[in-house]
């Protein structure tokens, strides 16, 4: 065997070993930032994360619906107060995701089970749709369906149409934190990631059980969306507030991080130079 084959195979090798080990890590954190949200008068609601930002839904006790958003390094960038809503109390956002309008929109649901959809500036595009029981909501970019868990009682994920007709339920892992993700543990497709504090279930569209992992540290509402850096592929994001001043965004592996880089390519082209 010529010892050119014989290093080609050392490296893949090692490319192989590397491939499981990026895998191999589901749960992991792979990054967090600070953020400061003073209770009172600022209540912390959900997470979102998209191709550019990470977005805090928030309210206060001045009857002010707004989203923070922070670039994924930590910094404070973008987001604004939500238009259209009453002054006051009721409604208050509680959970916030994509919609099938695409980059620069988001849809956010109250407490009464209602939709509205804003620029992730704040603007306001449309408001008051009902769904029944919804307080929490998952749309994975491109796809077919909106996931929804069932507020009460619990444990029961709802499947939409993208435009909110009832397809399905399927029984889930109790809690109303939900996300969709298109890459799991090295798979790519389509993904439901649901659960309670730091314990994570991952379902199929139609609720057969991928998987179970558990987060270090407790969670409070789950986004997937671009890692950061991009190598590693779809990520978890959640936050949890560790005080009434401040908490953290973490950033959790999903196991989709890119296993062979275009500079490792490069080096196994360069063996037979």
């Amino acid at each position: 065997m010529g010892k050119g084959l014989m290093r080609l195979i050392t490296v893949g090798a090692a490319l192989a070993v590397a491939a499981v080990s990026a895998n191999g890590s589901v749960g992991s954190i792979i990054s967090s930032f600070k953020f400061y949200a003073y209770y009172p008068p600022e209540a912390t609601e959900a997470i979102h994360r998209d191709a550019s930002h990470v977005y805090i839904l928030m309210w206060d006790y001045g009857g002010n619906k707004f989203i923070k958003g922070y670039l994924p390094n930590g910094t404070q960038s973008g987001g604004g107060f939500l238009g259209g809503w009453p002054p006051g109390g009721d409604p208050l956002p509680y959970d916030i995701d994509n919609t099938v309008l695409g980059a620069g929109y988001v849809g956010v649901v109250d407490n009464n089970g209602f939709l509205w959809i804003h620029t992730t500036s704040g603007s306001l595009v449309s408001s008051g749709k009902p769904i029944r029981s919804l307080r929490a909501f998952a749309y994975l970019p491109g796809g077919r369906y909106y996931y929804a868990p069932l507020y009460s009682p619990p444990g029961t994920v709802r499947r939409y149409t993208t435009t909110w007709s009832l397809l399905g339920s399927f029984s889930a892992s109790a809690g109303d934190y939900i996300a969709a993700t298109d890459q799991f543990d090295g798979r790519v497709g389509e993904f439901i990631i649901a659960g309670l504090y730091n314990a994570v279930s991952v379902y199929t569209p139609r609720g057969s059980l991928v998987s179970t992992f558990a987060v270090s540290t407790k969670a409070q509402n789950y986004s997937c969306g671009p890692g950061y850096p991009a190598y590693w592929g779809t990520t978890l994001w959640y936050y949890y507030k560790h005080t009434p001043e401040y908490g953290y965004v973490y950033q959790v592996d999903l196991g989709a991080s890119t296993t062979v880089t275009p500079t490792s390519l490069g080096k196994v082209k360069a063996l037979f130079r």
